[in-house]
């Protein structure tokens, strides 16, 4: 059993970081929105992990000696998914609207618990299993709702960009874990993202070959914009604020973590609304609010056992 680093940082200041990336990618879906309106979306992945993997390679370099068999397999796990999120997201978004693929998004956090659970033995209280599921129904009041009352399915709704949005539901809380695991097993977090980086990149690469047209070369240079668009989504999403995820989700566990992600949801799905004049509808609100009721819920009286199983879930090998 490898031996727990105790963290010098109070839980109460964990809240408050887990806070950061949540308002910081709560634009994200409507910028690749945005940019996928300007370039071919194929070419979205293939920028900006080429901008993280160029910020990271000195630190990849630095840390070969810290590889190992076991954290970079893990490493590598954590890229293979975020390849199938990041993939997944993109193209759901063009096919889409911002706001229909951050509900679907709503998912995440539920799988992540349930990923939690099977996979790195964590226990989940009471409070937290009804904050998630009153949260989950928000979301479900959000899409199934219309659906129920016999309004049948929005001009919104597209097959494609459903299951598309579905393969980012199902990888990304995955992503999380195995980047757990690979900082378990003796990986800077920054490394275990710059394998994961150079991971994704390379897929991402793959795709826009085959399903992209030319690389938007001249839409780039006429448009600086979305290059920091771009920018923005790389290093402040992509990197700063999952690293952070990952962190958050090593010190408050799956349901504290997925009951934030919450609130980066639904706030991802007013921007668009807000910005780019989408669609706003009261199940959506309706949702929302069960959505921030669920959060509270799963925030307030954590029995200590989850303390103490939380110094030692992810710090053994499995």
């Amino acid at each position: 059993m490898q031996k727990q680093k105790t963290s010098t940082i109070p839980l109460w200041a964990w809240h408050l970081i887990a806070l950061v990336p949540v308002m910081i990618a709560v634009p994200n879906g409507m910028l690749v929105k945005i940019i996928g309106g300007e370039i071919d979306p194929a070419w979205i992945n293939v920028l900006r992990f080429f901008i993280i993997v160029i910020v990271l390679l000195p630190i990849l370099i630095k840390s070969i000696p810290l590889m190992t068999k076991k954290n970079m397999k893990f490493a590598a796990l954590q890229g293979v998914m975020y390849s199938i999120a990041v993939t997944g997201y993109v193209f759901a978004i063009s096919l889409s609207q911002a706001s229909y693929v951050s509900v679907i998004n709503l998912g995440i956090p539920i799988l992540l618990m349930i990923y939690s659970v099977y996979l790195t033995r964590e226990r989940v209280t009471r409070n937290a299993m009804v904050g998630i599921s009153i949260a989950a129904l928000g979301a479900f009041t959000i899409i199934g709702f219309p659906l129920l009352v016999g309004q049948g399915f929005s001009s919104e709704f597209n097959p494609l960009a459903t299951m598309l949005a579905l393969f980012n539901v199902a990888a990304y809380p995955l992503a999380i874990i195995f980047s757990r695991k690979a900082t378990d097993h003796g990986l800077p977090i920054t490394t275990t993202f710059g394998v994961s980086a150079s991971v994704t990149l390379a897929v991402s690469i793959v795709v826009a070959l085959i399903f992209g047209g030319a690389f938007p070369l001249a839409e780039v240079i006429a448009r600086p914009s979305i290059l920091l668009m771009i920018a923005y989504t790389a290093l402040a999403v992509s990197l700063l604020a999952r690293m952070l995820t990952v962190l958050s989700y090593m010190h408050l566990g799956s349901a504290v973590t997925g009951g934030l992600y919450y609130i980066e949801g639904f706030a991802s799905i007013l921007l668009p609304i807000i910005v780019l004049g989408e669609r706003m509808t009261s199940e959506m609100l309706a949702g929302g609010i069960l959505i921030l009721l669920g959060v509270l819920v799963a925030e307030t009286h954590r029995h200590p056992i989850v303390h103490e199983e939380r110094q030692h879930i992810g710090h053994r090998p499995v």
